[in-house]
């Protein structure tokens, strides 16, 4: 698979509720599962409109090049070249095919359970925005870490009541 993939083991936290997996069936594995991955892939959603991290909340540092195209949009607009004020621009929301190719599975095989989530399009430059470092021509650019893919506590807690209802309608 071409393009950027961020994977989480999540053996340790299946493990430590293995006492109990045997009454949860297999259905129940993956309707967790998944509903797992859509917490991520609404988090990872909402950090594009949040411009900040999803995992923390922090502001992802803003975009010199958003900033730029916004100022001579304005620049126009005052000139008279432009008949709306324009927008201001938004970090990592260019095209939209970054936000787009974000996308999650869930994988219960018998080697162990995986959750994926990624840039499942060969998108060069999805890693460097998500984890930052030296891009460009001789890495003669920085750019800061602008983490989109994750997950807030609050859906953590959420994962954690909806495997919780699972789990105890499965003992039902």
């Amino acid at each position: 698979m071409a393009g950027f993939t961020f994977n989480a083991d999540v053996r340790r936290m299946l493990n430590r509720l293995e006492v109990i997996r045997q009454r949860w069936t297999a259905d129940s594995l993956v309707k967790i599962g998944e509903f797992g991955a859509a917490q991520i892939l609404a988090d990872s959603s909402q950090s594009f409109r949040r411009q900040a991290d999803p995992t923390t909340g922090d502001a992802w540092k803003p975009s010199q090049r958003a900033l730029g195209v916004y100022v001579a949009a304005y620049r126009k607009f005052l000139a008279g070249n432009r008949k709306r004020s324009p927008q201001r621009g938004t970090t990592l929301v260019d095209t939209g095919r970054l936000r787009a190719s974000v996308r999650s599975g869930y994988e219960l095989g018998a080697l162990g359970r995986l959750i994926a989530w990624g840039g499942v399009t060969p998108l060069v430059y999805a890693a460097i925005h998500q984890f930052g470092g030296d891009a460009g021509r001789h890495h003669a650019t920085h750019l800061p870490a602008r983490p989109y893919i994750g997950l807030s506590p609050e859906r953590v807690e959420a994962i954690r009541a909806f495997a919780l209802k699972t789990m105890a309608e499965d003992a039902a």
